[in-house]
């Protein structure tokens, strides 16, 4: 054989074996992680959201959202107008099962305080009757703007 023919097969050997690491499929914790980012994304505050109030026994928040067809747990971002303020109050005082219809952004993913994703929103407005406003708007929690 010649020495360029041993070169240039040991360079396609070296090739394959470089390449073919760079394209290591995700696991499957990361590919739900990706998803979760998408998802995430999408949350661009136009579309109302169903949030509900359900309290877990593990170390994790009490509010979930469904997102894609199924509920994520999720932590809503404190904001000036009171909106996520009022919204927790209203759960607490009647309690698990409770559900509202918001207007969210996607605030990021919390990976380091819980054992799973948590996705953090900023509620800007909730949702009643077909109607969406903010604190701001007119509809304070006790339903006079105050």
């Amino acid at each position: 054989m010649k020495p360029g023919f041993k070169i240039a097969v040991g360079l396609a050997v070296l090739g394959t074996t470089l390449l073919g690491c760079v394209g290591a499929p995700l696991s499957a914790s990361e590919q739900a992680l990706k998803r979760l980012k998408v998802t995430v994304a999408q949350l661009d505050g136009l579309q109302p959201v169903t949030i509900r109030f359900n309290p877990a026994r593990c170390e994790c928040p009490a509010f979930e959202a469904m997102l894609d067809g199924r509920w994520h747990r999720i932590e809503m971002s404190k904001d000036d107008e009171g909106i996520s303020a009022s919204l927790e109050a209203d759960a607490i005082r009647k309690g698990p099962g409770w559900t509202a219809s918001v207007l969210a952004k996607g605030d990021g993913i919390e990976r380091k305080l819980y054992r799973s994703p948590v996705i953090r929103i900023a509620v800007d407005a909730v949702c009643q009757d077909g109607e969406c406003k903010g604190l701001q708007d007119g509809t304070g929690s006790d339903g006079d703007g105050n």
